[in-house]
């Protein structure tokens, strides 16, 4: 916390910069359609959505292609991009790979705050007199809307993003049905922060005029 009170602060509003360039750099370079690409998601575009892959702007392709020989072509450009995603979004993953599902960095992060924070909390109002009743209330109040934005991103973005990187590994696709699970990632900053509203009492009344 000392950093936030020295010029090494600077330091922590450099990071949001430093992963748009990363990511950018991920979407440009890397995952930028090919014409190989265009090719082959040609038939796949058309038949899914009706329309010509000229008239959609996408990023990404495939891992790898079987030849006619049966022999395994590396496209190595997607190959990197998989696998720094994978080093961002993903901590670990388990063997049985359609058993499980993956934990992603952000998620343990989010849990190992919110404990924290529960911890402290829960150790603050046991250890004082002072607090009262209705600072206790907000508190759990707080919490709560912690637990819910923790499940949020679980259901809109580790889950989708789980499913992705399972058949982007596999070299399978679900068509036209991606849409539905793009659709769900999008969702995920305007429900995010929902729970603050609904959850706190003084935000819910005063959305609803209570």
């Amino acid at each position: 916390m000392q950093t936030f009170n020295s010029w090494k602060f600077l330091l922590w509003l450099t990071i949001p910069f430093l992963m748009g360039v990363f990511w950018c750099f991920l979407g440009y370079y890397l995952c930028g359609p090919d014409k190989e690409t265009i090719e082959l998601a040609r038939k796949h575009v058309l038949d899914s959505f009706g329309e010509p892959i000229e008239h959609f702007i996408y990023l990404g392709g495939t891992i790898y292609t079987i030849s006619n020989d049966g022999s395994i072509i590396l496209h190595y450009k997607l190959l990197t991009a998989v696998s720094l995603m994978f080093l961002t979004v993903v901590s670990c993953i388990s063997p049985y790979l359609f058993r499980t599902l993956f934990q992603s960095i952000s998620f343990i992060i989010i849990t190992y705050c919110g404990l924290k924070c529960y911890n402290l909390i829960r150790n603050m109002m046991e250890t004082s007199s002072t607090i009262s009743a209705k600072s206790k209330s907000l508190q759990s109040q707080l919490f709560y809307a912690l637990v819910i934005q923790i499940i949020i991103p679980t259901i809109l973005l580790d889950i989708p993003i789980t499913v992705f990187f399972i058949l982007t590994l596999t070299n399978n696709g679900i068509e036209g049905y991606s849409g539905y699970l793009s659709f769900l990632i999008t969702l995920y900053p305007a429900i995010d922060p929902l729970p603050n509203f609904f959850v706190i009492i003084p935000y819910r009344k005063a959305l609803l005029g209570g």
